[in-house]
């Protein structure tokens, strides 16, 4: 798996970009990594970039890195969009989106346009660009 983000202090929002195989392992280091970065602020709109990416674990994983990601101090407290063009990423956005709806708000999209106005953004395709060129391998 593949992973970048960049945060943007000055408009509240981070930027995530995935891709190659989501596991439960990687996708859960990935948000570790955000989480710990000095400029994260949990009040801050995320949207993550999944349209390069497939999940590659079982709804039983998926549900127990959910269950991990809810019960972590630092997790976002706001709005999250998430961009995805295949089914299976986006079938596995709808079922966090359901299941989010406790902790936070979550939708997923088929377009930037509808992803950045969903987190109250102006559209920034440049700095999504920017995002995506940075991914490199979790290990």
């Amino acid at each position: 798996m593949e992973f970048s983000f960049e945060i943007f202090p000055e408009e509240h929002i981070i930027i995530e970009s995935f891709s190659g195989e989501l596991t439960r392992s990687k996708m859960f280091e990935a948000f570790l990594r955000v989480w710990s970065h000095p400029a994260y602020q949990r009040t801050f709109r995320g949207l993550s970039d999944i349209g390069d990416a497939h999940f590659n674990m079982t709804l039983s994983e998926f549900r127990a890195m959910e269950e991990e990601m809810y019960r972590h101090p630092l997790k976002c407290q706001v709005k999250w969009a998430c961009v995805s063009d295949t089914p299976s990423s986006t079938a596995f956005g709808i079922l966090h989106e359901k299941a989010s709806q406790a902790c936070f708000k979550f939708s997923v999209f088929s377009d930037w346009t509808s992803g950045f106005r969903w987190v109250e953004q102006p559209l920034q395709l440049e700095r999504v660009e920017r995002v995506r060129k940075k991914r490199s391998v979790l290990v």
